[in-house]
């Protein structure tokens, strides 16, 4: 019913009438009732009396299916006040969810891993709009439930590792930004400096992770950073393009100079912050006749 706190109270109270006392008692399985002297025919295998088991993955970690299949899933972890942290892995017929959340004051903090063909909504106790989702600002819809619960909802969460942060502000800084984004691709490495840190270069690509996480390429894999995938010369019309590999949130923009000492870079061609991976041309279409020296840039607006 959405009142958290008093339901983790009863499922890890140690008084009489409680789960523990089925421990306490001797049992190895669920029992039928708290003891005998609640029922002294009790039986001490009922499935009815293992209701935790059931109440953990759906509610405490907050897997639901949405759709036949698991195709469609909810996550809305219930930690309340009492539980500062939760993890497990539930599996499905389309393969195991796993779900990580840390209850961070002001910060809800989410590591989920989504196997494929499922599309999760995620359901973070939050008061505004605003989440970071992967390294990236994200907005969704806020809710309250019958005891006045706020919650922010995030829908069509694809397949992978993902971290989902609710944010309380909608202008998180770019340390949060990149944290955050180390988190979905290291997971609980995310705090080893030598393996997440900015400087380091996980994938020994010869580019370093903070970079990866401004050009949005995988620093886990060494045939993704940023780089031009060809570039193209004509002498008449007299032209000069270069094609890349765009990522979704970036923008991207063409320089020249006439010499690199001193190099004095000017723009000759720019996009604006692309809405879905595609291929990127940047053109100069007055190049200088003598030659001249090109750079492409990367930013994250």
């Amino acid at each position: 019913m959405g009142d958290d706190n008093a339901a983790l109270g009863l499922m890890t109270t140690n008084n009489v009438r409680s789960w523990m006392n089925m421990i306490t008692i001797g049992s190895t399985l669920a029992d039928e009732a708290w003891s005998t002297t609640d029922k002294a025919n009790e039986d001490w295998n009922h499935a009815w009396g293992a209701a935790p088991g059931n109440l953990i993955p759906r509610f405490v970690l907050g897997l639901r299916p949405l759709a036949a299949g698991y195709g469609q899933v909810l996550i809305q972890p219930h930690l309340g006040t009492m539980l500062s942290f939760a993890q497990g892995t539930v599996p499905t017929i389309r393969g195991p969810v796993s779900i990580l959340a840390s209850n961070v004051p002001g910060q809800f903090q989410l590591l989920l891993n989504i196997p494929g063909n499922v599309a999760a909504t995620v359901m973070l106790p939050a008061t505004n709009t605003t989440a970071i989702l992967d390294g990236a600002v994200v907005s969704g819809t806020t809710s309250t439930d019958g005891l006045s619960n706020s919650w922010l909802t995030i829908t069509n969460i694809g397949a992978g590792q993902h971290s989902i942060w609710a944010s309380s502000n909608g202008t998180p800084s770019t340390a949060t930004l990149y944290n955050n984004w180390a988190s979905s691709w290291f997971g609980t490495n995310a705090s080893n400096s030598l393996i997440a840190g900015t400087n380091a270069d996980a994938d020994g690509d010869g580019v370093n992770n903070f970079n990866e996480f401004i050009a949005g390429t995988d620093p886990t894999s060494t045939q993704s950073y940023f780089k031009i995938s060809q570039m193209v010369y004509t002498n008449s019309p007299s032209a000069a393009s270069f094609v890349l590999a765009g990522i979704s949130g970036r923008a991207y923009g063409l320089q020249r100079t006439s010499s690199l000492a001193p190099a004095l870079w000017v723009d000759v061609s720019s996009n604006a912050v692309l809405s879905s991976d595609q291929a990127v041309i940047l053109n100069d279409s007055q190049p200088p006749v003598n030659g001249a020296f090109y750079r492409v840039y990367v930013s994250r607006p």
